[in-house]
């Protein structure tokens, strides 16, 4: 079977690799930008850690502070009418799964006219866009993998469900994937996008035949492996800082693997459950788990089985 396997960003991991943010900005000949983030993360003191080496490059700062859990149309439109009225050369985000969709976004209109809701997918048709600017995306959780995604996912207000967006201008021209980030993230939020993250290699694994790809296993393999091992450590000590970084990387692998390959009912289910409950992802993703992957066992048992022995299971 022929398949195809796409890497898509560069990526620079490990403690301390917000440390190349200054050199990098300069090496990009980044000027002016749209730092993007919540709130939550400029109160834990996160934010400055990103804007001292970007103003040390010299890059002029134009902030959005106003990233939700489970980004809108309304608050990514905003988003990017202050980044066009201030005609910024990048976008950079930091912060969880929310944050890195939003910076997709507002990257998106920055090369393309009117607002998000014009480039939502409504399969079979998925409109056309081009590349914007510079995007740096650098997460502070271990979950969504979206920094080295192709893909966004966002809320349709006008329709309370969940959509998505696929674009040549939501691929990162880096991602930094620094564990130091997360060392404050809450038990509650690092299991949630942990569980985020496991979905995302398990439901690659155990998509159809037509859909599988042999990197993505891999990928998806060494995820379910270390996320099996590390969560729990970093869920009740968020300060071991070799739990942390094995769960950025998971994460990050998980992302790769689906983003070539898709993921399946779980999420299907987990995105509708999150749009009407406002429950958070990765909970959604983590209850609705166990019965996707009951319901496909018998169309790709031998992955599933895969999947369990991976996780150190005796059959």
């Amino acid at each position: 079977m022929i398949s195809n396997f796409l890497f898509f960003a560069p990526v620079i991991m490990g403690p301390g690799a917000v440390s190349v943010l200054e050199a990098k900005a300069k090496e990009l000949a980044i000027k002016k930008a749209i730092l993007v983030y919540d709130k939550g993360i400029e109160a834990a003191g996160i934010t400055e850690k990103i804007r001292k080496p970007l103003v040390a490059a010299g890059v002029t700062l134009v902030e959005y502070n106003g990233v939700v859990p489970d980004p809108t149309d309304v608050t990514i439109d905003a988003a990017a009418k202050l980044a066009r009225d201030n005609d910024v050369d990048a976008v950079i985000g930091v912060g969880g799964g929310s944050t890195m969709d939003t910076c997709k976004g507002v990257n998106l209109l920055m090369g393309n006219p009117g607002n998000i809701a014009d480039y939502f997918i409504k399969p079979p048709v998925f409109p056309a866009s081009k590349i914007g600017k510079k995007l740096i995306l650098l997460p502070t959780t271990a979950g969504t993998g979206s920094e080295c995604t192709i893909s966004a996912v966002i809320t349709d207000t006008a329709n309370k469900r969940k959509a998505a967006t696929r674009s040549p201008s939501h691929l990162a021209t880096l991602a930094i994937i620094d564990p130091d980030l997360s060392s404050g993230m809450p038990p509650r939020l690092t299991a949630s996008t942990g569980m985020d993250a496991l979905a995302h290699a398990v439901e690659s694994i155990t998509i159809l035949p037509s859909r599988w790809n042999v990197i993505s296993e891999i990928f998806a393999i060494k995820a379910i492996q270390d996320l099996v091992k590390y969560l729990p450590i970093a869920v009740h000590d968020g300060k071991n800082l070799e739990a942390r970084e094995k769960c950025a990387i998971a994460s990050m692998l998980a992302g790769s693997a689906f983003a070539n390959t898709l993921v399946h009912l779980g999420h299907a289910f987990g995105h509708s459950i999150g749009a009407r409950l406002h429950m958070p992802h990765g909970e959604c993703c983590g209850v609705t788990l166990a019965h996707a992957i009951d319901y496909v066992a018998d169309a790709v048992p031998e992955k599933v089985k895969l999947v369990g022995e991976t996780m150190g299971l005796t059959f």
